[in-house]
Order: C-alpha cells, then sequence, then structure tokens
C-alpha cells in the first residue's frame, strides 16, 4: 500500500514539475484595430510568448501565408524580432481592397493547441475629390441677375465614406 502510495505521490510531483516549468504559448500583444488612408502604412501588432508552432496572418479568414516570408503579397512584409516573438504585419502603401478583418495565428505543434488571437479590423479611407459647383460653365463662371439669390448645388466625389457638403456661412 505504501509503494504504491509513493507512485502516486511520485508522478502528481512529476506532474506539477512539468507543468510549472514547461512554459506556455500565449498571445502577449494581439492585432487592433487600424485606420489608415489609402497609400499610408498600417502596422498591426502580433507578439507571441513562448511560441513553437508556425504562424500566419490571415485577412477575412484567408490564409496569407506560413512564416516570416509572405511572397503572394509584395506590400506585406512580417516585422519584428522572432527572438522576442514579434510577427506584427506591415502593409505598406494601403489600398482600398487591404480594408478587413486580421488574424494571428499560431500552428499547434506537439502537445501544444494551436493558438488564434483576437481580431483587429483594419479600416481604410479615401480622400474625396474637391467639391465641383454643378451650375459652372464651360468657361468656369455661374451667372446671376443682380439681386436675385442664387442656390449653387455642388458635390464631391470618390470620397471613403462618401463626403458630404454642408453651408457653412450661417
Amino acid at each position: 500500500m505504501f509503494e504504491k502510495c509513493w507512485i502516486l505521490h511520485c508522478t502528481f510531483l512529476l506532474g506539477l514539475f512539468f507543468q510549472t516549468t514547461v512554459s506556455r504559448e500565449k498571445f502577449a500583444i494581439e492585432p487592433t484595430n487600424q485606420v489608415v488612408k489609402v497609400g499610408e502604412e498600417a502596422t498591426i501588432p502580433c507578439r507571441i510568448v513562448n511560441h513553437d508552432g508556425d504562424v500566419q496572418w490571415t485577412r477575412n479568414g484567408f490564409g496569407l501565408g506560413f512564416g516570416r516570408d509572405l511572397e503572394a503579397f509584395l506590400r506585406y512584409k512580417i516585422i519584428g524580432s522572432r527572438e522576442e516573438g514579434d510577427w506584427s504585419l506591415r502593409i505598406q502603401d494601403v489600398r482600398l481592397e487591404d480594408e478587413g478583418e486580421f488574424q494571428c495565428q499560431v500552428g499547434g505543434v506537439g502537445h501544444l493547441p494551436p493558438m488564434k488571437s483576437r481580431k483587429g479590423n483594419l479600416t481604410v479611407y479615401l480622400e474625396p475629390d474637391p467639391p465641383e459647383i454643378l451650375q459652372i460653365s464651360k468657361n468656369g463662371l455661374v451667372r446671376t441677375v443682380s439681386g436675385q439669390e442664387l442656390q449653387l448645388f455642388c458635390i464631391s466625389r470618390n470620397g471613403k465614406p462618401a463626403s458630404t457638403v454642408s453651408d457653412n456661412s450661417a
């Protein structure tokens, strides 16, 4: 009986030892929401403590590739130090089509299960074209009669989000 208790006690202590000495993978820094203008640079953070598995980024659920080299996405680059567990994603010359939901993922290895970070949204803005007065003639003039009220209509195109034009004379 004493022998069985001793074996159980040793097994428990060994389990406790390995559980406390073997480090667990975890995210130290996860993706955050980013807002950038077209043409700017975006950096979406991801830092992993004690990672062993392969790392990949996804955009809208689509895998961008494993490791630090994303050959299919020339404007996308993994930056930071591997030794520090930094797998932040830099997107250069951001375009409207880069907008979406990004996630950092670590593949499972051995007894460690795969991990997924929280998701971060990249929102991309496009500056609108300058407003245009719609009643302007080909020579750039607006005709009116002296003493009469003139109502002008204008439009601003191509903004994201869509722009609004308002009267600020009041």
